[in-house]
């Protein structure tokens, strides 16, 4: 698999599992988030977005390496 390819894959899988984390994630944000929002609860959400997207960046990566590694 060439790296062009390996990189479009892992962009690809990146975003899917972005947002397959992200909905249940939503869900907890709207539960916990009170409806007169503050500066600590905007913070809450971005780190809260910010560890599904590492999470779903070290996932993909994992597979796309472990996918070219099969290839060869």
């Amino acid at each position: 698999m060439s790296h062009k390819m390996q990189r479009r894959l892992l962009s690809l899988l990146v975003l899917a599992m972005s947002q397959v984390l992200n909905r249940p994630l939503r869900n907890l944000i709207v539960d916990l988030v009170p409806e007169r929002r503050g500066p600590v609860d905007d913070a809450t959400e971005a780190i809260l977005q910010g560890m599904a997207r590492v999470v779903a960046v070290i996932v993909a990566s994992a597979v796309v390496r472990g996918l070219a590694e099969l290839r060869r």
